[in-house]
């Protein structure tokens, strides 16, 4: 990995192709994606939606210590076919000031990714893009 220079990480979630529709999943074990790189620091989050989601509650990303704390709780109803959200729209409590309204960095304490479903999501795929900054001195 090239550092001093700004990354980004492709996550998807997929009810349909075997997640489960409930609960936490871990989406940098799935095949095909790594975790975040230690020493990165986490500039934003968003998540566009492949397929609307049906049923279930609501969908949050995060990570093992703050499972909603990249983009906090987006209720299914808004979940729909091409909608994006943020950590700025959603505001997760790691990436987003809500008391005073700003962005803040986020060097996460481990390197796992997670979605976390409230409620039984029948249907549904999204994909989650972490944006960060590899600084020179972590390579």
């Amino acid at each position: 990995m090239i550092s001093n220079k700004l990354h980004t990480q492709e996550y998807v979630i997929d009810v349909s192709g075997g997640d489960a529709g409930t609960g936490a999943v871990q989406l940098d074990s799935k095949a095909g994606a790594a975790p975040m790189p230690a020493g990165a620091i986490l500039k934003n989050a968003y998540v566009k939606v492949l397929t609307a989601f049906v049923g279930g509650t609501n969908l949050a990303f995060g990570n093992t210590s703050d499972q909603d704390g990249y983009i906090a709780a987006v209720a299914t109803a808004s979940l729909t076919l091409n909608s994006v959200h943020s950590a700025d729209s959603a505001g997760g409590d790691l990436l987003w000031e809500d008391t005073n309204d700003h962005k803040i960095y986020h060097v996460p304490a481990d390197s796992d990714v997670f979605a976390l479903m409230t409620g039984t999501h029948t249907a549904g795929k999204a994909v989650l893009v972490l944006e960060y900054y590899l600084p020179k001195e972590v390579a």
